[in-house]
């Protein structure tokens, strides 16, 4: 089984050379779980990790790579309430260090995450954050209502409606 830390230390791989990593390339790595809170998970196997932290596991390896832009796609996907908590604040704290690109249906996450959002549907739409109503309405060519609630991440309303004029 592999362990946390030899996942993330793949991030360090163009570094290796021959032999063992490096001292320089072990503080990288654990930095990055330090990053999304998983520091003390790094002797832990990766298959007894829940979605959530396996996640958080592949974000810190991505973060090895030291990289000044991080890409994601619907980042969120397949995790409990619990541990989407968790990932998001990870994530907010990257934002200080480097560009966070995300990919997402979930509307409430852009807004957490990022400044502005590139929005498709049939059209781009460029917007800055937060996404009003009105925004709302261009973007889906109709109604859709979004309510906030932290503990659930539920976006209710009529999400069907559609004015074709």
């Amino acid at each position: 089984p592999i362990s946390v830390i030899e996942i993330v230390l793949m991030g360090r791989l163009d570094r290796l050379g021959f032999g063992a990593y490096s001292k320089e390339c072990r503080a990288v790595a654990e930095n990055a779980l330090e990053k999304v809170h998983l520091e003390d998970f790094k002797n832990r196997t990766f298959s007894e990790l829940s979605g959530g932290e396996r996640q958080r596991v592949m974000i810190a390896r991505a973060l090895a790579t030291e990289p000044d832009l991080l890409l994601m796609d619907e980042p969120t996907a397949n995790i409990d309430l619990s541990a989407e908590e968790h990932f998001i604040e990870a994530l907010a704290s990257l934002r200080k260090d480097m560009s966070l690109v995300l990919v997402s249906h979930d509307l409430e996450l852009v807004s957490e995450l990022t400044d502005s959002a590139l929005c498709v549907n049939q059209h781009v739409h460029r917007h800055s954050l937060p996404l009003g109503g009105e925004t709302i309405r261009e973007i889906y060519s109709g109604r859709r209502r979004i309510e906030h609630d932290r503990k659930t991440r539920h976006q209710q309303g009529d999400h069907s409606v559609c004015d074709h004029d």
